[in-house]
């Protein structure tokens, strides 16, 4: 169980939740409302996973998208990562410079 004060998504979080809803072929509208994400953040998030070879554009509007081999090995990584950190019976915090390890 993890103690958690509010929940903030990472960067890192919404650009793999964006990764698994084109895998599921979602178009950028839905990405949109399903994230919570205006399209100005949205357009960020795809043209760096263009530019790192995550996705490539299906059509020349850049509604659809493909994942590409790299973004799949990517998203399977992150989630081995995120399975990794929820199996912890620890609970992480940082103060300041100090780090502090709360066994619940």
């Amino acid at each position: 169980m993890y103690i958690l004060k509010s929940f903030r998504r990472s960067k890192y979080d919404i650009l793999f939740d964006i990764l698994e809803l084109l895998l599921k072929n979602y178009k950028k509208t839905h990405i949109i409302y399903l994230l919570n994400l205006n399209h100005k953040i949205l357009e960020k998030y795809l043209n760096y996973m263009i530019k790192k070879n995550l996705i490539q554009p299906l059509n020349f509007e850049r509604t659809s998208f493909m994942v590409t081999k790299r973004g799949w090995e990517a998203l399977k990584k992150w989630q081995e990562l995120k399975k990794i950190i929820e199996n912890d019976e620890k609970f992480i915090k940082f103060d300041d410079s100090s780090l502090v390890i709360y066994e619940i």
